[in-house]
């Protein structure tokens, strides 16, 4: 077996750059916490699928090599990031990190890459299969991570169910808020000069995240009315720019979720409904747009042939008998 084809400087490359991104937004998304060490907003959620889904599939030993090297590295019993509620060192800790886990990414994963393939969000069926994907590996992690919690603490499957939920929940916005704007980036390493309209109304809603900001640091809030008046540049991007403007709604609904939350006194769960029904009308919008436009170009060709054949028949001699 060649095993270059599996270990080399571009994959080692992949894996450090997925492994640094991962326990970066680990990090972010830990300020947001639903249930003490265990649930939060989950944004490497999204970076680990888009990675997986993305990357070459031989990239893959690298990948998990990098993530779990570091994750080690950091949760060991007394590692600088371990937390009691992680409940690290023992025998299923290590079952699930290094076997279990890696063996539900991979096969699902696998198995969807055989069915669909990139950028997964550039039509109706597609994206649909994705999101409902995006939850199903969701609760597939959900249950290794926390089944193996609820077994070693013994906790009631009433208790395990509600905490399940809520990690699934959490996982699933960090899907949808950052594996679209990675999947368009995967299509379109840059975005054109004719976008400006796009650029304009991204700066201008950063803009008016930063004044919402300035507004509650001088104890006016209008975050419940910018959370909501987010949803039409939202809409109107996907529209706009199909898989693109969908995208980067996405990541901006996400956005203005996190500044609100942090303006707010009600736990980050409350917020999550809201970027969930957001982002998902905003793929649905930009796929169907993407979709139309592919169809009528389609179309238009196929105009254009006939027209051409027609008119070569009008100039044909005809041959009488």
């Amino acid at each position: 077996m060649n095993l270059t084809r599996y270990f080399n400087v571009t994959y080692l490359l992949m894996g450090l750059g997925y492994t640094a991104l991962f326990h970066g937004v680990w990090l972010f998304s830990t300020q947001f916490e639903i249930i003490s060490g265990t649930v939060s907003w989950y944004l490497p959620a999204g970076v680990r699928l888009a990675a997986f889904l993305l990357l070459p599939i031989y990239s893959w030993p690298l990948l998990l090599i990098a993530e779990k090297s570091t994750h080690f590295i950091l949760f060991h019993p007394g590692g600088i990031l371990d937390n009691t509620a992680f409940l690290s060192g023992t025998i299923g800790w290590y079952l699930v990190h290094l076997v279990l886990s890696p063996a539900v990414i991979c096969t699902c994963v696998y198995l969807f890459r055989r069915r669909f393939s990139a950028p997964y969000i550039d039509n109706v069926s597609s994206t649909l299969a994705t999101l409902a994907f995006g939850v199903l590996i969701s609760v597939a992690l959900g249950a290794v991570f926390l089944g193996r919690r609820a077994i070693e603490l013994q906790t009631g499957i009433e208790v395990f169910l509600s905490i399940l939920f809520d990690f699934s929940l959490g996982d699933f916005v960090g899907i949808v808020v950052l594996c679209p704007f990675l999947f368009a980036l995967y299509k379109r390493p840059s975005i054109p000069k004719s976008h400006l309209v796009l650029y304009l109304t991204t700066i201008a809603w950063l803009v008016l995240l930063m004044l919402s900001s300035y507004a509650y640091s001088q104890q006016i809030n209008i975050s419940y009315q910018v959370k909501y008046l987010a949803v039409f540049p939202a809409l109107f991007l996907s529209y706009r720019y199909d898989i693109v403007g969908s995208a980067f709604s996405c990541l901006l609904i996400g956005i203005t979720a996190f500044v609100v939350a942090s303006q707010s006194a009600l736990p980050p769960i409350e917020h999550q409904f809201y970027i969930l029904a957001s982002c998902t009308s905003c793929l649905i919008l930009g796929a169907s747009i993407n979709q139309s436009t592919l169809l009528n170009v389609k179309l238009a060709k196929k105009t254009r042939i006939s027209k051409y054949r027609c008119k070569a028949l009008r100039h044909w001699p005809v041959n009488w008998w």
